[in-house]
């Protein structure tokens, strides 16, 4: 049988994750973040994404959180 397809749940949390990490990096505008999230879900919504393909995003999401909570640590102890 072919791999489940992600449901609206597991898409929203998703998208929730991956708009809260783009903040963190400065990739989102603070003043206008729906701006480039509505054109990545429109890009996103192209593709039958798959539950794992999200749980994939959602890794990427978690390591660039990490990686960012890291370098935040390691520059305060610099100061």
């Amino acid at each position: 049988s072919l791999p489940r397809l992600a449901n609206n749940f597991e898409l929203e949390g998703m998208y929730g994750h991956l708009r809260d990490v783009l903040m963190k990096i400065g990739f989102l505008n603070p003043q206008n973040p729906d701006y480039w999230m509505m054109n990545i879900r429109r890009f996103l919504s192209r593709l039958p994404l798959r539950a794992r393909e999200v749980k994939i995003i959602r890794g990427v999401c978690r390591q660039l959180d990490w990686y960012t909570e890291q370098v935040e640590k390691r520059a305060k102890e610099e100061n």
